[in-house]
């Protein structure tokens, strides 16, 4: 690269993606400057407010208080060196919109909106919905591509048996989108269901015992001759 011109655009992008140069530390430290920046316009700000106080006070008369005011001045310069050497928590005041805009470009922040849908996006950017709809996003389905191989199959195929939200989960139930009442009542549906089935299978296997007893083999000898049992 030219040294006069500098890096481009390309080559930046090359330069962090072959992992030559930390892309996090550079940022941070891009930051850093850039709130300091922030921090000494803002005093020089105020410096500049408070000599335009003085220099009134001085037209009108009022010279007794400029002592005051230069005291003022100097726990302000205090206060902001002790804000300074404080690491913990770092506190940026702003004049105008236009400061504050550009604090949160350089910050990565954004304020706290409503949206269409009447949901709240926070500053990181997640979404808060309401809480009369959490029971919709409280739902499990069941995802038709798989993310990851299962363990102990190599090619990743679909599993033989069905993994149904009622049979695969103990409270599959209580993950269906409806209300206490309905859910109440499939409840009962579903025993029913099942007490039908098994009455059902109790007398299927009565009658292959019923049909296995009279089918019985009988007692024969060497000959071919039936004894009936005796």
């Amino acid at each position: 690269a030219d040294p006069e011109e500098g890096l481009d655009k390309l080559a930046l992008h090359r330069l962090y993606a072959e992992g030559l140069a930390d892309l996090d530390l550079h940022f941070a430290m891009l930051q850093e400057a850039l709130a300091q920046k922030l921090s000494s316009r803002a005093r020089a700000r105020r410096e500049a407010a408070a000599k335009e106080a003085i220099e009134e006070a001085i037209e009108e008369g009022e010279e007794d208080e400029e002592p005051q005011d230069g005291e003022d001045e100097e726990e302000e310069d205090d206060d902001d060196e002790d804000g300074d050497s404080d690491d913990d928590t770092e506190v940026l005041e702003c004049d105008d919109d236009e400061e504050f805009e550009e604090v949160m470009r350089v910050l990565g922040l954004q304020p706290a909106t409503i949206t269409e849908t009447g949901d709240l996006q926070l500053p990181n950017g997640k979404v808060v919905g309401n809480r009369d709809v959490a029971h919709i996003w409280r739902q499990r389905g069941m995802r038709m591509s798989q993310l990851a191989i299962a363990p102990g199959r190599p090619k990743g195929g679909p599993a033989v048996r069905t993994p149904l939200m009622l049979t695969a989960n103990g409270d599959g139930a209580t993950r269906i989108a409806m209300s206490s009442r309905a859910q109440a009542k499939e409840g009962k549906r579903m025993v029913a269901i099942l007490r039908r089935q098994q009455h059902w299978d109790q007398r299927m296997g009565i009658r292959q015992n019923l049909l296995m007893k009279k089918n019985s083999t009988k007692i024969r000898t060497t000959f071919g001759d039936a004894s009936g049992g005796r």
